[in-house]
């Protein structure tokens, strides 16, 4: 499960690496292929209902965010049960800040 906006942060996240030459014309050719035949046809965005929004709102003033965006996949998460997969330190140690646990679900992964 995953917000609708996944798909447009994915693809963002591919284009960022090949304008910053993190990849050839090649790479990024398959990884546009990849995430539009494989990926985005397996995920299955969620449009988040009223509770959702509240818990994404309830996260985002605990981690101190200005936005909702991290905090809508933590929500999505929370309310499905699933385990969520991040790379991205900050958001994690955020999470850690005030000597709260890190959420049982919550992961990191390591480059």
């Amino acid at each position: 499960m995953v917000p609708p906006h996944f798909g447009t942060e994915l693809i963002s996240a591919l284009r960022r690496g090949i304008f910053l030459g993190r990849g050839t014309a090649q790479d990024q050719a398959h990884g546009l292929e990849l995430c539009l035949t494989t990926i985005l046809r397996v995920v299955q965005p969620r449009w988040p209902e009223r509770g959702t929004w509240e818990r994404a709102w309830a996260w985002a003033e605990r981690l101190r965010r200005a936005n909702i965006y991290d905090s809508l996949y933590l929500a999505v998460a929370e309310e499905t049960g699933a385990d969520y997969w991040t790379a991205d330190g900050n958001l994690v140690r955020a999470l850690e800040v005030d000597g709260h646990p890190l959420p049982p679900w919550v992961h990191l992964l390591e480059p």
